[in-house]
């Protein structure tokens, strides 16, 4: 007699019931998801800050005043109203600010060019000139320049400065 009460369990019934047993796993069928995966972040563009070039031109000079001329190139988004010059000689020591709301540019005595901002895209000549400062000619000197833009007149505003070092 048999065990099973039902009789003799078929060949390929038992093949087919070990071969489910002992068959590998299979990955689980995916379903529709009603959330998407999460998207990665996105890293922002930076966007172009306040920013300007400054080359020395030259030193200019109007009976014994003496006065250094810079171009200045806007490049970045704002508009420039203002400017601040530090001049710092290394040789005898001295220094000198000169500080206008707008842009004015001299060549000898008379004044060459006259503007009250500077746009982005823009260059203006500009003469760190205030009169009696600098009495003395500067040329073959070490001087230390700050040349700082302000986005509003009287150096107020958002400030950028360059530093250079410059020898006329």
């Amino acid at each position: 007699m048999h065990p099973n009460k039902h009789g003799p369990i078929p060949a390929l019934l038992l093949l087919a019931l070990l071969a489910a047993c002992t068959a590998a796993p299979q990955p689980p069928t995916p379903t529709a998801s009603a959330t998407p995966p999460p998207t990665p972040p996105t890293t922002p563009a930076l966007e172009a800050g306040p920013d300007f070039s400054v080359r020395y031109l030259d030193l200019t000079d109007c009976g014994g005043q003496y006065a250094l001329r810079f171009r200045l190139t806007n490049t970045g988004p704002l508009k420039w109203a203002s400017v601040r010059i530090d001049i710092a000689d290394m040789l005898t020591a001295s220094t000198f600010t000169h500080r206008h709301d707008g842009f004015k540019d001299y060549d000898g005595c008379p004044p060459k060019s006259q503007q009250s901002e500077l746009a982005p895209g823009e260059s203006v000549d500009v003469t760190a000139a205030n009169l009696g400062q600098l009495t003395y000619d500067p040329s073959g000197h070490r001087l230390q320049v700050t040349v700082e833009l302000c986005s509003e007149p009287q150096q107020a505003g958002t400030c950028v400065a360059q530093n250079l070092e410059l020898v006329p």
